[in-house]
């Protein structure tokens, strides 16, 4: 592992190298005057380029030769705090396509972050926060990846990017390269570097166990299962359900894939004795559904683009489960099986799929 996976701190001896998904986040720092201002790290550069700024002219001029759009929305909102400046020439000043400004893909979760950290009692920014308010200290190598490292490994960030649709933002990893052509990154060895952390990062996602291992699914799951149930048994439909569950699970949706991905562990067709992630049950099937899995969900070759840990293989889903309401008690009473300890035997009642 390269030292731009530890923060670009080489470790001396056997000490560990600690990835930077797997570091603690650092506590809140706080807001002495209620200002994100207090937070921006280059605020005494700025200070200095506004001293020959007097106008509002003068500072879409400054703003120009700015080093990146987040050193432009320092430079106006310190110019806005410390002049006098009216109404028209701040609505004026705010319509230019200058620094973050309402166009920009990352003005809305930024907005959101300046206001919960200045309404906070009292008024503190994490480290995270910092970065998407005012970008990157260091457009460059080590210093900027581990300020790269902060924003990938903080959950919470990434689940409010998800959650946000309408800015324009594909995925978590579209807004990390947003955020870092915003923070003035143009080094191509840097950008290069980047991409070899997201890809990294990506990885890691795949590798995530979710919190539950199997998911309840949706109707065109079920009727996959009920087609299958006509030619290979109700068991092996069932297990296939149970595979569909885990599937779902795992899988991610990838934008560079332009589609599904999940990697498939074949120890989870074995013994559960000896395999405690196993399906329960699914290894006096293994053959069988391995072969509907290669046939009607996954991408005839792995996907090649991910590199994938022993006996665990990467593929784009042709054919993704859905998911909803039912689980793998319905799909036994609907495959006319009932569960007794977890394991399905020939029900006295028919199958319904109504």
């Amino acid at each position: 592992m390269s030292d731009t996976q530890t923060g670009g701190v080489p470790s001396g001896g056997r000490q560990r190298k600690i990835p930077y998904h797997a570091r603690p986040l650092p506590p809140r720092l706080p807001l002495p005057t209620g200002s994100v201002l207090d937070a921006c790290p280059y605020l005494d550069l700025v200070d200095r380029w506004l001293t020959n700024v007097g106008k509002v002219q003068e500072l879409v001029v400054a703003c120009g030769y700015a080093p990146s759009a987040y050193w432009q929305e320092a430079l106006i909102h310190r110019y806005g705090d410390t002049r006098l400046v009216s109404d028209e020439e701040w609505t004026w000043l705010l319509a230019q396509p200058l620094g973050i400004h309402e166009r920009h893909p990352l003005f809305k979760l930024r907005q959101t972050l300046v206001e919960i950290a200045e309404t906070a009692h009292p008024p503190a920014i994490s480290e995270e926060d910092t970065l998407v308010i005012w970008g990157a200290p260091s457009p460059r190598g080590k210093p900027f990846y581990r300020t790269a490292g902060v924003l990938l490994r903080s959950e919470r960030l990434r689940k409010a990017v998800e959650w946000r649709p309408e800015d324009g933002l594909s995925d978590y990893l579209d807004f990390i390269r947003a955020w870092a052509q915003a923070s003035g990154v143009g080094d191509g060895n840097t950008l290069r570097g980047l991409e070899g952390l997201l890809a990294r990062f990506r990885d890691n996602l795949l590798n995530e166990h979710p919190e539950k291992s199997f998911v309840s699914l949706g109707r065109d799951s079920l009727e996959w299962v009920r087609l299958v149930s006509q030619t290979h048994g109700p068991r092996a439909a069932y297990y296939l359900f149970r595979c569909l569950q885990r599937l779902a699970a795992y899988m991610r949706k990838d934008t560079q894939a332009q589609g599904w991905l999940a990697r498939w562990r074949s120890t989870w067709l074995r013994g559960s004795r000896t395999n405690p992630d196993a399906i329960p049950g699914a290894s006096t099937h293994a053959r069988v559904l391995t072969e509907l899995l290669r046939t009607h969900v996954f991408e005839p070759e792995p996907y090649q683009n991910y590199s994938a840990g022993h006996k665990a293989t990467t593929y784009k889903l042709k054919w993704a489960p859905d998911t909803g309401p039912y689980t793998e008690e319905d799909a036994a009473r609907r495959l006319g099986l009932e569960l007794r300890d977890g394991k399905p035997v020939r029900s006295n009642k028919p199958a319904r799929f109504n």
